[in-house]
Protein backbone atom coordinates (compact mmCIF):
# COMPACT_ATOMS: atom_id res chain seq x y z
CA UNK A 1 0.00 0.00 0.00
CA UNK A 2 1.37 3.61 -1.10
CA UNK A 3 0.69 5.86 2.02
CA UNK A 4 0.66 9.20 1.17
CA UNK A 5 0.82 12.30 2.97
CA UNK A 6 0.11 15.84 1.12
CA UNK A 7 1.98 18.84 2.13
CA UNK A 8 0.81 22.05 3.53
CA UNK A 9 1.60 23.54 -0.24
CA UNK A 10 -0.75 21.11 -1.88
CA UNK A 11 -4.12 21.84 0.88
CA UNK A 12 -5.40 25.01 -1.29
CA UNK A 13 -7.80 25.95 1.57
CA UNK A 14 -10.58 28.06 1.07
CA UNK A 15 -14.25 28.96 2.76
CA UNK A 16 -17.58 29.34 1.30
CA UNK A 17 -20.28 31.89 2.67
CA UNK A 18 -23.42 30.20 3.90
CA UNK A 19 -26.01 31.64 6.03
CA UNK A 20 -28.60 28.54 6.08
CA UNK A 21 -27.20 28.11 10.20
CA UNK A 22 -25.53 31.16 10.57
CA UNK A 23 -27.16 33.03 13.66
CA UNK A 24 -30.03 31.15 13.87
CA UNK A 25 -30.97 30.92 18.16
CA UNK A 26 -29.14 28.84 20.35
CA UNK A 27 -31.87 26.50 20.95
CA UNK A 28 -32.34 25.79 17.00
CA UNK A 29 -28.93 24.93 16.47
CA UNK A 30 -28.77 22.34 19.39
CA UNK A 31 -31.89 20.78 17.78
CA UNK A 32 -30.11 20.57 14.39
CA UNK A 33 -27.58 18.19 16.11
CA UNK A 34 -29.75 16.13 17.69
CA UNK A 35 -31.81 15.76 14.46
CA UNK A 36 -28.29 15.27 12.44
CA UNK A 37 -25.47 13.41 14.89
CA UNK A 38 -27.79 10.27 15.17
CA UNK A 39 -27.73 9.59 11.92
CA UNK A 40 -24.35 10.91 10.61
CA UNK A 41 -23.45 8.12 13.07
CA UNK A 42 -25.51 5.67 11.05
CA UNK A 43 -24.25 6.66 8.08
CA UNK A 44 -20.34 6.22 8.91
CA UNK A 45 -20.60 3.04 10.91
CA UNK A 46 -19.44 5.02 14.09
CA UNK A 47 -21.47 3.46 17.10
CA UNK A 48 -21.16 6.47 19.66
CA UNK A 49 -19.62 10.18 20.38
CA UNK A 50 -19.18 12.81 23.24
CA UNK A 51 -19.31 16.77 22.27
CA UNK A 52 -19.14 19.58 24.21
CA UNK A 53 -19.57 23.26 22.68
CA UNK A 54 -18.94 26.49 25.00
CA UNK A 55 -20.25 29.71 23.16
CA UNK A 56 -18.92 33.21 24.43
CA UNK A 57 -17.99 31.22 27.82
CA UNK A 58 -21.42 29.26 28.37
CA UNK A 59 -21.13 25.74 28.46
CA UNK A 60 -24.45 25.16 25.81
CA UNK A 61 -23.75 21.48 25.06
CA UNK A 62 -22.57 18.71 26.73
CA UNK A 63 -23.72 15.12 26.31
CA UNK A 64 -22.89 11.79 24.58
CA UNK A 65 -24.69 10.03 21.41
CA UNK A 66 -24.66 6.73 20.63
CA UNK A 67 -23.87 3.46 22.04
CA UNK A 68 -20.15 3.35 24.06
CA UNK A 69 -20.55 -0.63 23.80
CA UNK A 70 -22.80 -2.15 20.95
CA UNK A 71 -22.60 -5.72 22.36
CA UNK A 72 -24.07 -4.83 26.18
CA UNK A 73 -26.17 -1.50 24.52
CA UNK A 74 -24.04 1.13 26.68
CA UNK A 75 -24.37 4.46 25.83
CA UNK A 76 -21.96 7.17 25.80
CA UNK A 77 -22.44 9.69 29.21
CA UNK A 78 -20.20 12.07 30.02
CA UNK A 79 -18.21 10.51 32.13
CA UNK A 80 -17.73 7.66 29.38
CA UNK A 81 -13.59 7.31 28.48
CA UNK A 82 -11.76 7.82 24.95
CA UNK A 83 -8.46 7.54 24.02
CA UNK A 84 -7.53 10.60 22.03
CA UNK A 85 -4.63 10.19 20.49
CA UNK A 86 -2.18 12.99 19.24
CA UNK A 87 -4.40 15.88 21.01
CA UNK A 88 -2.26 13.99 24.18
CA UNK A 89 0.66 15.75 22.91
CA UNK A 90 -1.72 19.31 24.20
CA UNK A 91 -1.04 17.43 27.61
CA UNK A 92 2.44 16.97 27.46
CA UNK A 93 2.98 20.45 26.54
CA UNK A 94 1.42 21.73 29.55
CA UNK A 95 3.80 19.10 31.19
CA UNK A 96 6.71 20.59 30.03
CA UNK A 97 5.29 24.53 30.05
CA UNK A 98 5.00 23.55 34.20
CA UNK A 99 8.22 22.63 34.79
CA UNK A 100 9.62 25.68 32.47
CA UNK A 101 7.30 28.00 35.00
CA UNK A 102 9.37 26.05 37.95
CA UNK A 103 12.83 27.16 36.29
CA UNK A 104 13.40 23.46 35.81
CA UNK A 105 13.33 23.50 32.36
CA UNK A 106 14.59 26.28 29.60
CA UNK A 107 12.98 26.39 26.58
CA UNK A 108 15.73 27.10 24.48
CA UNK A 109 18.62 25.39 26.16
CA UNK A 110 19.70 21.84 24.52
CA UNK A 111 16.93 19.03 25.41
CA UNK A 112 18.85 16.35 25.82
CA UNK A 113 21.15 17.76 28.39
CA UNK A 114 18.09 16.50 30.33
CA UNK A 115 18.56 12.77 29.13
CA UNK A 116 20.97 10.45 30.54
CA UNK A 117 19.10 7.34 29.87
CA UNK A 118 18.71 7.50 25.63
CA UNK A 119 21.31 8.46 23.50
CA UNK A 120 20.22 10.26 20.22
CA UNK A 121 21.78 8.60 16.76
CA UNK A 122 24.61 10.45 15.62
CA UNK A 123 24.31 12.30 12.70
CA UNK A 124 25.58 15.19 10.42
CA UNK A 125 23.06 17.83 12.42
CA UNK A 126 24.52 19.10 15.65
CA UNK A 127 22.26 17.84 18.43
CA UNK A 128 22.86 20.93 20.76
CA UNK A 129 20.33 22.77 18.37
CA UNK A 130 17.24 20.38 19.36
CA UNK A 131 15.66 22.77 21.92
CA UNK A 132 12.67 22.11 23.48
CA UNK A 133 10.28 24.56 21.94
CA UNK A 134 11.51 22.81 18.54
CA UNK A 135 10.53 19.69 20.12
CA UNK A 136 7.01 21.53 21.06
CA UNK A 137 6.88 22.78 17.54
CA UNK A 138 7.53 20.31 15.71
CA UNK A 139 10.70 21.94 13.93
CA UNK A 140 13.54 19.84 15.38
CA UNK A 141 14.15 18.28 12.34
CA UNK A 142 13.05 14.65 14.04
CA UNK A 143 11.57 11.40 12.06
CA UNK A 144 8.75 9.24 13.34
CA UNK A 145 5.16 10.80 12.99
CA UNK A 146 3.39 8.65 14.55
CA UNK A 147 2.88 5.30 17.23
CA UNK A 148 0.67 2.69 16.26
CA UNK A 149 -0.32 0.94 19.86
CA UNK A 150 0.17 -2.37 21.83
CA UNK A 151 -2.20 -4.38 22.73
CA UNK A 152 -2.96 -6.83 26.19
CA UNK A 153 -0.82 -9.46 24.44
CA UNK A 154 2.18 -7.85 24.17
CA UNK A 155 4.59 -6.67 26.25
CA UNK A 156 5.29 -2.99 25.97
CA UNK A 157 8.98 -1.79 25.24
CA UNK A 158 10.81 1.33 27.25
CA UNK A 159 10.75 4.17 26.35
CA UNK A 160 14.11 3.99 25.17
CA UNK A 161 13.60 0.68 23.27
CA UNK A 162 10.61 3.00 21.78
CA UNK A 163 12.91 5.48 20.91
CA UNK A 164 15.14 2.86 19.37
CA UNK A 165 12.72 1.72 16.72
CA UNK A 166 10.97 -1.16 18.95
CA UNK A 167 7.61 0.65 18.48
CA UNK A 168 5.29 -1.75 16.14
CA UNK A 169 7.20 -0.32 12.88
CA UNK A 170 7.75 3.00 12.49
CA UNK A 171 11.62 2.49 13.69
CA UNK A 172 13.70 4.64 15.43
CA UNK A 173 13.80 8.32 16.47
CA UNK A 174 16.50 10.30 14.27
CA UNK A 175 17.35 13.75 13.47
CA UNK A 176 16.49 14.08 9.67
CA UNK A 177 17.02 17.75 8.65
CA UNK A 178 18.71 20.61 10.26
CA UNK A 179 16.97 21.77 13.48
CA UNK A 180 14.83 24.58 13.72
CA UNK A 181 14.90 25.31 9.59
CA UNK A 182 11.13 24.03 8.73
CA UNK A 183 7.88 22.26 10.89
CA UNK A 184 7.87 18.65 10.12
CA UNK A 185 5.34 16.17 12.22
CA UNK A 186 7.34 14.17 14.91
CA UNK A 187 5.22 11.86 17.47
CA UNK A 188 8.70 11.05 18.41
CA UNK A 189 10.23 14.26 19.41
CA UNK A 190 6.69 14.08 21.80
CA UNK A 191 8.63 10.44 23.14
CA UNK A 192 11.60 12.31 24.42
CA UNK A 193 10.14 15.07 26.00
CA UNK A 194 8.31 12.03 27.97
CA UNK A 195 11.69 11.01 28.88
CA UNK A 196 12.98 14.62 29.78
CA UNK A 197 9.73 14.66 32.18
CA UNK A 198 10.81 11.68 33.49
CA UNK A 199 14.00 12.22 34.26
CA UNK A 200 13.50 15.78 35.48
CA UNK A 201 10.95 15.05 38.17
CA UNK A 202 12.02 11.76 39.20
CA UNK A 203 8.30 10.52 38.31
CA UNK A 204 6.75 8.41 36.02
CA UNK A 205 5.42 10.47 33.31
CA UNK A 206 1.80 10.03 33.86
CA UNK A 207 2.13 9.90 37.35
CA UNK A 208 3.38 13.35 36.96
CA UNK A 209 0.53 14.77 34.35
CA UNK A 210 -1.92 13.83 36.70
CA UNK A 211 -0.34 15.70 39.97
CA UNK A 212 0.80 18.69 37.75
CA UNK A 213 -2.52 19.24 35.13
CA UNK A 214 -4.84 17.16 35.64
CA UNK A 215 -5.77 17.29 39.19
CA UNK A 216 -5.02 21.09 39.47
CA UNK A 217 -7.78 21.17 36.51
CA UNK A 218 -10.01 19.30 38.09
CA UNK A 219 -9.72 16.23 35.33
CA UNK A 220 -10.37 13.33 37.27
CA UNK A 221 -11.34 11.14 34.73
CA UNK A 222 -8.35 11.30 32.99
CA UNK A 223 -5.11 9.69 32.90
CA UNK A 224 -2.05 8.24 30.60
CA UNK A 225 -2.51 5.90 33.69
CA UNK A 226 -4.65 3.03 31.88
CA UNK A 227 -5.35 1.83 35.30
CA UNK A 228 -8.47 -0.63 35.69
CA UNK A 229 -10.78 2.34 36.63
CA UNK A 230 -10.09 4.10 33.44
CA UNK A 231 -10.55 0.90 31.29
CA UNK A 232 -13.83 0.60 33.24
CA UNK A 233 -15.04 3.62 32.02
CA UNK A 234 -13.78 3.42 28.47
CA UNK A 235 -16.22 2.90 25.18
CA UNK A 236 -15.10 -0.12 23.19
CA UNK A 237 -13.74 0.69 20.12
CA UNK A 238 -14.96 -0.23 16.87
CA UNK A 239 -13.28 -0.51 12.99
CA UNK A 240 -14.84 1.31 9.91
CA UNK A 241 -17.02 -1.87 9.24
CA UNK A 242 -18.56 -2.18 12.61
CA UNK A 243 -16.22 -4.73 14.07
CA UNK A 244 -14.43 -4.01 17.85
CA UNK A 245 -10.92 -3.96 18.37
CA UNK A 246 -8.66 -4.76 20.60
CA UNK A 247 -8.09 -1.71 23.53
CA UNK A 248 -4.75 -0.28 22.98
CA UNK A 249 -2.11 1.01 25.40
CA UNK A 250 0.97 3.05 24.41
CA UNK A 251 4.38 3.14 25.51
CA UNK A 252 4.63 6.63 23.32
CA UNK A 253 2.21 8.10 26.07
CA UNK A 254 3.29 11.86 25.02
CA UNK A 255 2.20 11.56 21.70
CA UNK A 256 -1.02 9.37 21.78
CA UNK A 257 -1.60 7.86 24.76
CA UNK A 258 -3.88 9.85 26.38
CA UNK A 259 -7.82 8.84 28.00
CA UNK A 260 -10.31 11.20 28.77
CA UNK A 261 -14.06 11.95 29.17
CA UNK A 262 -16.06 14.96 27.69
CA UNK A 263 -16.76 16.11 30.87
CA UNK A 264 -13.07 16.69 31.72
CA UNK A 265 -12.00 17.93 28.24
CA UNK A 266 -14.44 20.53 29.26
CA UNK A 267 -12.80 21.39 31.92
CA UNK A 268 -10.05 21.68 30.21
CA UNK A 269 -11.26 24.12 27.39
CA UNK A 270 -11.76 26.17 30.16
CA UNK A 271 -8.71 26.13 31.24
CA UNK A 272 -7.80 27.75 28.29
CA UNK A 273 -9.76 30.27 27.93
CA UNK A 274 -7.19 32.73 29.18
CA UNK A 275 -9.28 36.04 29.24
CA UNK A 276 -12.99 34.62 30.00
CA UNK A 277 -13.87 37.12 33.27
CA UNK A 278 -14.38 34.90 36.24
CA UNK A 279 -12.29 32.05 34.65
CA UNK A 280 -9.21 31.21 36.04
CA UNK A 281 -6.95 29.68 33.41
CA UNK A 282 -4.17 27.02 34.11
CA UNK A 283 -1.43 28.58 32.81
CA UNK A 284 -0.65 31.84 33.21
CA UNK A 285 -2.00 34.05 30.27
CA UNK A 286 1.37 34.77 28.62
CA UNK A 287 2.49 31.32 28.47
CA UNK A 288 -0.85 29.93 26.87
CA UNK A 289 -0.80 32.71 24.51
CA UNK A 290 2.40 31.42 23.79
CA UNK A 291 1.69 28.51 23.09
CA UNK A 292 -0.82 29.12 21.21
CA UNK A 293 1.11 31.02 19.02
CA UNK A 294 2.60 29.75 15.14
CA UNK A 295 6.46 29.33 15.59
CA UNK A 296 7.33 30.93 12.48
CA UNK A 297 8.88 27.60 10.93
CA UNK A 298 4.67 26.18 11.02
CA UNK A 299 2.58 29.03 9.86
CA UNK A 300 0.30 29.24 7.85
CA UNK A 301 -3.46 28.63 7.51
CA UNK A 302 -2.25 25.31 9.30
CA UNK A 303 0.18 26.30 11.51
CA UNK A 304 1.69 24.77 15.13
CA UNK A 305 2.98 26.67 18.25
CA UNK A 306 4.36 24.84 21.26
CA UNK A 307 1.64 21.69 21.71
CA UNK A 308 -0.58 23.85 19.67
CA UNK A 309 -2.12 23.36 15.81
CA UNK A 310 -4.04 26.31 14.95
CA UNK A 311 -6.94 26.16 11.90
CA UNK A 312 -7.11 29.84 10.34
CA UNK A 313 -10.79 29.73 9.24
CA UNK A 314 -10.88 33.11 7.88
CA UNK A 315 -8.22 36.05 7.94
CA UNK A 316 -9.76 37.17 11.29
CA UNK A 317 -10.60 33.59 12.86
CA UNK A 318 -8.17 31.03 14.09
CA UNK A 319 -9.06 28.02 16.28
CA UNK A 320 -6.08 26.22 18.24
CA UNK A 321 -6.02 23.14 20.06
CA UNK A 322 -5.15 19.67 18.21
CA UNK A 323 -6.95 16.65 16.67
CA UNK A 324 -6.18 13.22 16.91
CA UNK A 325 -6.72 9.91 15.40
CA UNK A 326 -5.65 6.08 16.91
CA UNK A 327 -6.67 2.67 16.16
CA UNK A 328 -10.75 2.83 16.81
CA UNK A 329 -10.70 6.71 18.02
CA UNK A 330 -10.79 10.35 16.95
CA UNK A 331 -11.33 13.61 18.62
CA UNK A 332 -10.89 17.34 18.04
CA UNK A 333 -10.43 19.66 20.53
CA UNK A 334 -10.88 23.34 19.28
CA UNK A 335 -10.81 26.89 21.39
CA UNK A 336 -11.30 30.25 20.15
CA UNK A 337 -9.44 32.01 23.66
CA UNK A 338 -10.20 35.64 21.45
CA UNK A 339 -14.25 34.72 21.44
CA UNK A 340 -14.53 32.37 24.89
CA UNK A 341 -16.05 29.26 22.09
CA UNK A 342 -14.90 26.01 21.80
CA UNK A 343 -15.93 23.25 20.23
CA UNK A 344 -15.03 19.27 21.59
CA UNK A 345 -15.86 16.03 19.97
CA UNK A 346 -14.79 12.48 20.93
CA UNK A 347 -15.64 9.16 19.06
CA UNK A 348 -14.87 5.62 19.53
CA UNK A 349 -14.74 3.99 15.66
CA UNK A 350 -12.72 4.29 12.52
CA UNK A 351 -14.64 6.99 10.58
CA UNK A 352 -14.93 9.18 13.28
CA UNK A 353 -12.99 12.22 12.02
CA UNK A 354 -15.62 12.32 9.30
CA UNK A 355 -18.44 12.90 11.73
CA UNK A 356 -16.90 15.62 13.73
CA UNK A 357 -15.84 17.42 10.78
CA UNK A 358 -19.36 17.26 9.93
CA UNK A 359 -20.22 18.76 12.95
CA UNK A 360 -17.33 21.04 13.25
CA UNK A 361 -18.54 22.63 9.74
CA UNK A 362 -21.93 22.96 11.28
CA UNK A 363 -20.42 25.00 14.11
CA UNK A 364 -18.44 26.80 12.36
CA UNK A 365 -21.07 27.98 10.14
CA UNK A 366 -23.72 28.82 12.78
CA UNK A 367 -20.90 30.74 14.65
CA UNK A 368 -19.47 32.74 11.47
CA UNK A 369 -21.50 32.04 8.24
CA UNK A 370 -18.53 30.00 6.82
CA UNK A 371 -18.24 26.53 6.10
CA UNK A 372 -14.44 25.71 5.58
CA UNK A 373 -13.67 23.34 2.94
CA UNK A 374 -11.14 21.46 3.51
CA UNK A 375 -12.44 19.82 6.07
CA UNK A 376 -15.93 19.81 4.48
CA UNK A 377 -19.19 17.58 4.36
CA UNK A 378 -17.96 13.94 3.67
CA UNK A 379 -19.96 11.77 1.67
CA UNK A 380 -20.45 8.16 3.94
CA UNK A 381 -18.24 5.62 3.18
CA UNK A 382 -20.04 2.76 0.74
CA UNK A 383 -17.72 0.12 2.28
CA UNK A 384 -20.24 -0.92 5.30
CA UNK A 385 -22.95 -1.19 2.43
CA UNK A 386 -20.68 -3.64 0.35
CA UNK A 387 -19.65 -5.87 3.64
CA UNK A 388 -23.18 -6.29 4.42
CA UNK A 389 -24.19 -7.26 1.14
CA UNK A 390 -21.48 -9.75 0.74
CA UNK A 391 -21.87 -11.06 3.63
CA UNK A 392 -25.18 -11.41 2.63
CA UNK A 393 -24.69 -12.67 -1.34
CA UNK A 394 -21.10 -14.34 -0.41
CA UNK A 395 -18.05 -12.80 -2.56
CA UNK A 396 -19.56 -14.39 -5.71
CA UNK A 397 -22.19 -11.89 -6.23
CA UNK A 398 -19.04 -8.95 -5.34
CA UNK A 399 -19.91 -7.45 -8.46
CA UNK A 400 -23.14 -6.96 -9.03
CA UNK A 401 -23.66 -6.22 -5.42
CA UNK A 402 -21.08 -3.06 -5.95
CA UNK A 403 -22.91 -2.07 -9.22
CA UNK A 404 -26.01 -2.49 -7.40
CA UNK A 405 -25.13 -0.05 -4.36
CA UNK A 406 -23.46 2.63 -6.69
CA UNK A 407 -26.54 2.88 -8.73
CA UNK A 408 -28.67 3.34 -5.50
CA UNK A 409 -26.20 5.42 -3.39
CA UNK A 410 -23.60 6.62 -5.77
CA UNK A 411 -24.90 10.40 -5.79
CA UNK A 412 -24.78 10.37 -2.10
CA UNK A 413 -22.25 7.89 -0.79
CA UNK A 414 -18.17 7.72 -1.31
CA UNK A 415 -17.42 5.47 -4.17
CA UNK A 416 -13.72 6.41 -4.61
CA UNK A 417 -10.94 3.69 -5.04
CA UNK A 418 -9.67 4.28 -1.67
CA UNK A 419 -13.08 2.74 -0.48
CA UNK A 420 -12.34 -0.16 -2.03
CA UNK A 421 -8.81 -0.39 -0.91
CA UNK A 422 -9.63 -0.20 2.82
CA UNK A 423 -11.79 -3.07 2.19
CA UNK A 424 -9.29 -5.08 0.89
CA UNK A 425 -7.44 -4.36 3.51
CA UNK A 426 -10.07 -5.24 5.63
CA UNK A 427 -10.08 -8.42 4.71
CA UNK A 428 -6.57 -9.62 4.37
CA UNK A 429 -6.06 -8.20 7.82
CA UNK A 430 -9.14 -11.23 8.82
CA UNK A 431 -7.28 -13.71 6.48
CA UNK A 432 -10.07 -13.70 4.19
CA UNK A 433 -7.90 -13.88 1.27
CA UNK A 434 -10.31 -14.63 -1.06
CA UNK A 435 -12.95 -11.73 -0.69
CA UNK A 436 -9.92 -9.67 -0.33
CA UNK A 437 -8.31 -10.53 -3.75
CA UNK A 438 -11.58 -10.08 -5.19
CA UNK A 439 -12.49 -6.75 -4.07
CA UNK A 440 -8.40 -5.29 -5.19
CA UNK A 441 -9.28 -6.63 -8.59
CA UNK A 442 -12.86 -5.25 -8.78
CA UNK A 443 -11.03 -2.00 -7.57
CA UNK A 444 -8.10 -2.19 -10.31
CA UNK A 445 -10.67 -3.01 -12.59
CA UNK A 446 -12.62 0.45 -11.69
CA UNK A 447 -9.77 2.37 -11.01
CA UNK A 448 -7.33 1.15 -13.38
CA UNK A 449 -5.16 4.47 -13.65
CA UNK A 450 -4.70 4.30 -9.73
CA UNK A 451 -1.49 2.93 -8.78
CA UNK A 452 -2.36 1.97 -5.10
CA UNK A 453 -4.87 -0.67 -6.45
CA UNK A 454 -2.55 -2.40 -8.42
CA UNK A 455 0.45 -2.05 -5.15
CA UNK A 456 -2.41 -3.51 -2.57
CA UNK A 457 -3.84 -6.62 -5.06
CA UNK A 458 0.27 -7.37 -5.75
CA UNK A 459 0.41 -7.92 -2.11
CA UNK A 460 -2.63 -9.80 -1.61
CA UNK A 461 -2.09 -12.37 -4.47
CA UNK A 462 1.31 -12.69 -2.61
CA UNK A 463 -0.05 -13.76 0.42
CA UNK A 464 -2.55 -16.26 -1.82
CA UNK A 465 0.40 -17.32 -3.16
CA UNK A 466 -0.42 -16.25 -6.69
CA UNK A 467 3.26 -15.43 -7.34
CA UNK A 468 3.34 -14.58 -11.07
CA UNK A 469 0.35 -12.44 -10.85
CA UNK A 470 1.36 -10.73 -7.51
CA UNK A 471 4.72 -9.26 -9.06
CA UNK A 472 2.16 -8.42 -12.42
CA UNK A 473 -0.10 -6.24 -10.72
CA UNK A 474 3.56 -4.83 -8.22
CA UNK A 475 4.99 -4.02 -12.33
CA UNK A 476 1.53 -2.19 -13.35
CA UNK A 477 1.56 -0.22 -10.22
CA UNK A 478 5.32 1.17 -11.13
CA UNK A 479 4.30 2.08 -14.64
CA UNK A 480 1.66 4.23 -13.26
CA UNK A 481 3.92 5.66 -10.49
CA UNK A 482 7.43 4.97 -10.99
CA UNK A 483 8.39 5.81 -7.39
CA UNK A 484 6.52 3.71 -5.69
CA UNK A 485 9.69 2.04 -3.28
CA UNK A 486 7.10 -0.05 -2.24
CA UNK A 487 6.54 -1.97 -5.16
CA UNK A 488 10.05 -1.96 -6.13
CA UNK A 489 11.36 -3.38 -3.39
CA UNK A 490 9.41 -6.43 -3.36
CA UNK A 491 9.69 -6.92 -7.34
CA UNK A 492 13.74 -6.48 -6.19
CA UNK A 493 13.27 -8.90 -3.52
CA UNK A 494 11.80 -11.77 -5.87
CA UNK A 495 14.63 -10.95 -8.07
CA UNK A 496 12.80 -9.29 -10.84
CA UNK A 497 14.85 -6.30 -12.94
CA UNK A 498 13.30 -3.40 -12.60
CA UNK A 499 15.08 -1.61 -15.15
CA UNK A 500 12.84 -0.29 -18.04
CA UNK A 501 9.43 -0.79 -16.14
CA UNK A 502 8.90 2.61 -15.91
CA UNK A 503 8.53 5.30 -18.78
CA UNK A 504 11.48 6.51 -19.99
CA UNK A 505 11.45 10.19 -21.27
CA UNK A 506 14.39 11.41 -22.74
CA UNK A 507 16.78 14.51 -21.71
CA UNK A 508 15.88 16.82 -24.71
CA UNK A 509 11.66 16.01 -23.74
CA UNK A 510 12.37 16.90 -20.34
CA UNK A 511 14.39 20.07 -21.08
CA UNK A 512 11.74 20.82 -23.24
CA UNK A 513 9.35 21.30 -21.06
CA UNK A 514 10.79 22.66 -17.94
CA UNK A 515 10.86 26.77 -17.40
CA UNK A 516 8.94 29.02 -15.42
CA UNK A 517 5.33 28.94 -15.29
CA UNK A 518 2.74 31.33 -13.57
CA UNK A 519 -0.83 30.40 -12.92
CA UNK A 520 -3.53 31.97 -15.00
CA UNK A 521 -5.62 33.01 -12.48
CA UNK A 522 -3.36 34.12 -9.71
CA UNK A 523 -0.31 35.83 -10.60
CA UNK A 524 1.95 34.85 -7.42
CA UNK A 525 1.65 31.29 -7.66
CA UNK A 526 4.61 30.08 -9.95
CA UNK A 527 6.51 27.47 -10.70
CA UNK A 528 9.90 26.86 -11.47
CA UNK A 529 10.67 23.67 -13.10
CA UNK A 530 14.08 22.53 -14.08
CA UNK A 531 15.69 19.27 -14.85
CA UNK A 532 18.83 18.00 -12.30
CA UNK A 533 19.95 14.70 -12.68
CA UNK A 534 17.62 13.47 -15.34
CA UNK A 535 14.49 14.23 -13.41
CA UNK A 536 12.26 17.00 -13.53
CA UNK A 537 12.23 18.93 -10.32
CA UNK A 538 9.49 21.84 -9.48
CA UNK A 539 10.02 24.70 -7.39
CA UNK A 540 7.06 26.37 -4.85
CA UNK A 541 8.06 29.33 -3.28
CA UNK A 542 10.52 26.91 -0.21
CA UNK A 543 8.30 23.66 -1.04
CA UNK A 544 10.64 21.70 -3.64
CA UNK A 545 9.30 18.71 -5.11
CA UNK A 546 10.48 15.67 -7.82
CA UNK A 547 8.18 14.45 -10.66
CA UNK A 548 8.29 10.79 -12.19
CA UNK A 549 6.73 9.72 -15.54
CA UNK A 550 3.85 8.41 -16.87
CA UNK A 551 3.95 9.59 -20.27
CA UNK A 552 6.09 12.21 -22.24
CA UNK A 553 3.90 15.10 -20.63
CA UNK A 554 2.05 13.26 -17.67
CA UNK A 555 4.18 13.43 -14.63
CA UNK A 556 3.04 12.29 -11.03
CA UNK A 557 4.52 14.37 -7.81
CA UNK A 558 6.71 11.82 -5.69
CA UNK A 559 5.31 11.05 -2.82
CA UNK A 560 1.99 12.95 -2.95
CA UNK A 561 0.55 11.15 -6.10
CA UNK A 562 -0.21 15.04 -7.86
CA UNK A 563 -0.70 15.15 -11.56
CA UNK A 564 0.86 17.49 -13.37
CA UNK A 565 -0.01 17.49 -17.06
CA UNK A 566 2.42 19.55 -19.49
CA UNK A 567 1.00 21.01 -22.86
CA UNK A 568 4.10 22.41 -24.38
CA UNK A 569 2.77 22.30 -27.60
CA UNK A 570 -0.90 24.40 -26.73
CA UNK A 571 -1.84 27.29 -29.41
CA UNK A 572 -1.42 30.13 -26.58
CA UNK A 573 1.90 28.56 -25.31
CA UNK A 574 3.32 25.96 -23.18
CA UNK A 575 0.64 24.99 -20.61
CA UNK A 576 0.72 22.75 -17.56
CA UNK A 577 -2.17 21.27 -15.21
CA UNK A 578 -1.69 20.93 -11.42
CA UNK A 579 -4.02 18.63 -9.54
CA UNK A 580 -7.55 19.76 -10.32
CA UNK A 581 -8.23 22.96 -11.88
CA UNK A 582 -4.89 24.49 -11.69
CA UNK A 583 -3.46 25.99 -14.95
CA UNK A 584 -0.39 27.31 -15.26
CA UNK A 585 1.52 29.19 -18.77
CA UNK A 586 5.02 28.56 -19.49
CA UNK A 587 6.54 32.80 -19.39
CA UNK A 588 10.24 31.76 -19.45
CA UNK A 589 12.97 29.34 -19.30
Amino acid sequence: MIRILLPALLALASVTASAQLHNIPTSEFLAHIDRNLPQLLEDFAVPGCAIAIIDDGELILQRGYGLANVATGEEVGIHTGFNIGSVSKTFCAWGILTLVQEGKLDLDAPALDYVTRWELPRTAYNPDDITLRRLLSHTAGLSLHGYPGWTDADTLPTIEESLNGTNNGPGRVEVIHQPGTRYKYSGGGYTIMQLIIEEVTGMSFADYIDQAVLEPNGLLGSSFNIDADIRAASAAEYGRYGQELDFQVFTAQAAAGFHTTIDDLTRFAYANLYDLEDNEPGLPKAVLQEMMTNVPQAEGKFGYGLGYMSDGISEDIAMVGHRGANQGWHATMQFDPVRNDAFIMLTNAGAGFDVYNSLYCDWVEWQHGLIPNEWGYPNPPMGPLLVAELDRVGIEGLVPAYEALKAKHGDTHNFDPGQLNELGYYYLSQEQLDRSVAVFKLNTERFPEDANAFDSLGEALLAAGELEAGLESYKQSVRLYPANANALEVLKAHGVDTEGIAHQVSDAHLKRISGVYVNTENSEWIFHITVRDGQLIGLDNAFEFAMVPRTDNHFIVVDHMVDIVFDPDAPEGAMLSFGEGNVFKQIGK
